[in-house]
């Protein structure tokens, strides 16, 4: 019964903290969107932000992936469910928070340059973010667990 409990609370606590961060950047995004007057747009400071923007955005989404992927490696030779789970929401913040630096760099240069179009790019982490949102089907397919641990997930799920 405390493993039920545990494993409901690991993917309710993932869920939280993600959605947490999709909230932020939506919201800050939104925020800037409505501070942004484009009649005073800064040509010069846009075109070198952009260079800027763009390699925080690639750079933050590979060592992201490359990161939650070289985690992912390790949690595999773990044979303790609760110790994959526990390395699993780690793989998951840090690739996380590395899209949402990606769209808080995005909406700082939007706001300093009065630039519309870098909210794109937050767009972009927003999806990412959606994208790769933590489940248990994502857990399943990402962690190698084994028949025991797979219907002590499939348990938990269900409804008493």
């Amino acid at each position: 019964m405390e493993d039920n409990k545990s494993i409901q609370s690991f993917f309710f606590t993932s869920q939280l903290i993600h959605g947490s961060m999709v909230a932020a950047v939506g919201l800050v995004s939104g925020v800037i969107y409505t501070w942004i007057d484009p009649q005073r747009m800064d040509q010069d400071a846009s075109f070198g932000w952009r260079y800027i923007v763009l390699g925080v955005m690639v750079g933050s989404a590979g060592l992201g992936f490359f990161l939650f992927r070289s985690t992912l490696r390790s949690l595999n030779r773990l044979s303790d469910l609760q110790k994959k789970m526990q390395k699993y929401q780690q793989a998951i913040l840090i690739r996380s928070a590395l899209f949402e630096v990606s769209g808080f760099v995005s909406a700082a240069a939007a706001l300093l340059t009065n630039d519309v179009s870098f909210l794109l790019f937050s767009l972009v982490a927003l999806v990412l973010l959606l994208l790769y949102r933590p489940s248990r089907i994502s857990f399943l397919n990402e962690a190698e667990v084994s028949t025991k641990e797979l219907e002590m997930i499939k348990n938990t799920s269900r409804k008493p």
